[in-house]
């Protein structure tokens, strides 16, 4: 075995990850701009992270519930292991696909909220994004690394993708506005950047700053989300198969208009 090159890249990893923490300071301003727009919007987020609020559905969730799933979250947060580098990773690509978007990703045609931290936790769904034209729903779960590079982790996906996902605290658009409702058996999507990327990404986003290789992470988005939009709706049943292929049709569009 040679350990040749081992410092450096030990090295280069310490830097990257303290360049990730600094990216979620960086993108502070443009996610509390983004929640702002949000919630002028008429959508129930938490400004400074662009959150769903479950404190704005007291008139649909009682009260005692909506504690219960408080205190569900606080719970499980007891034993997080605060700051490590897989929640920083995590907690900057939600931030950046949020704004991403939102602000410049596919000619905004979608709207992005992350997620309470009750579904965040509970039902395993980072980010409710809805199409603005068609009103079509769908849910993403987000990953740094091979989302399928393990079985365990495999299996849990390929289970939610049959299946589709579940999100309490949701909303929905119709031609009268928007709704406040829970949503089941949405599709499911994973978004996958590598560290790397996501990093360089995050800093120049803050900075309004892309340049032309940035611009590629949404072009290899869109063909991701595409594949899987074909792939997934092969392993579904019919109301799921058939929400897969209204969204395989529009990222078609989208891919046509690049």
């Amino acid at each position: 075995m040679s350990f040749e090159g081992l410092p450096t890249r030990k090295a280069e990893n310490e830097e990257l990850h303290e360049r990730a923490y600094e990216s979620i300071e960086l993108l502070k301003d443009a996610l509390e701009d983004e929640g702002g727009a949000l919630l002028g919007g008429g959508f129930p987020v938490e400004k400074a992270t662009c959150r769903l609020n479950e404190e704005a559905f007291g008139k649909s969730i009682d009260a005692s519930e909506i504690k219960r799933d408080q205190a569900y979250v606080a719970r499980r947060e007891e034993g997080f292991e605060h700051g490590n580098i897989g929640e920083v990773y995590g907690e900057l690509l939600e931030q950046v696909k949020t704004v991403a978007l939102n602000q410049i990703w596919f000619q905004g045609r979608f709207v992005s909220m992350r997620t309470t931290k009750f579904d965040d936790y509970h039902n395993g769904v980072d980010e409710l994004i809805i199409d603005r034209e068609t009103f079509e729903p769908m849910a993403a779960i987000d990953t740094t690394t091979n989302p399928l590079g393990t079985k365990d982790k495999k299996d849990q996906i390929l289970s939610k993708v049959q299946q589709g996902v579940a999100v309490k605290y949701g909303v929905a658009l119709e031609n009268n506005g928007i709704i406040l409702t829970s949503h089941s058996k949405l599709p499911l999507f994973v978004v996958n950047i590598e560290p790397e990327k996501l990093v360089t990404f995050a800093e120049h986003l803050a900075t309004d700053n892309l340049t032309e290789e940035d611009r590629t992470i949404e072009k290899e988005t869109l063909e991701s989300l595409l594949q899987q939009s074909e792939l997934f709706q092969k392993m579904t049943e019919r109301e799921l198969r058939a929400s897969y292929e209204r969204i395989r049709k529009v990222l078609l569009e989208l891919k046509e208009k690049r």
